[in-house]
């Protein structure tokens, strides 16, 4: 697994800002918490008891539908279970269908979008935040304080 599994050095840039700033990071993902960790592990930095860079994991299965991440009610279950507030939230993903739409509905104020082969560096559409990179999307929040 350690062949496959890459984090790119913009990723773990972004995790250390993140933690700097103190701006918890949890994941939103199809991957169970053992899945996650071990891919993190994979990557070195993380074991399977934890990671320092992530706060909160919340797989598809947290809520026990069988869509997961896929169902419509994913987001607003986290937001609510969780007592995130959606004003202070972004979903960083890499399928607009999967992630950015998704929480938007849900009330997630911010939704990022990151495609590598983008060139420009930042785009503003279909109100969600495209990069190419997540140097990018550290400078906007620490601009705009989100």
């Amino acid at each position: 697994m350690k062949k496959k599994i890459i984090i790119t050095p913009d990723t773990l840039r972004f995790f250390r800002k993140m933690k700097e700033i103190n701006i918890p990071v949890c994941t939103a993902s199809t991957n169970s918490v053992f899945m996650s960790l071990a891919k993190l592990s994979a990557a070195g930095i993380a074991d399977l008891n934890g990671c320092s860079f992530i706060a909160k994991y919340h797989p598809g299965c947290e809520f026990g539908d069988p869509e997961g991440k896929f169902s419509p009610d994913y987001f607003p279950a986290i937001l609510r279970n969780h007592g995130y507030d959606p004003e202070r939230t972004m979903m960083i993903g890499d399928e607009p269908e999967r992630d950015l739409y998704p929480a938007l509905a849900s009330g997630i104020r911010y939704g990022v979008i990151i495609d590598r082969k983008q060139k420009e560096p930042v785009v503003f559409r279909d109100n969600g935040i495209f990069i190419n990179s997540l140097d990018h999307l550290s400078k906007i929040i620490e601009e705009k304080d989100v």
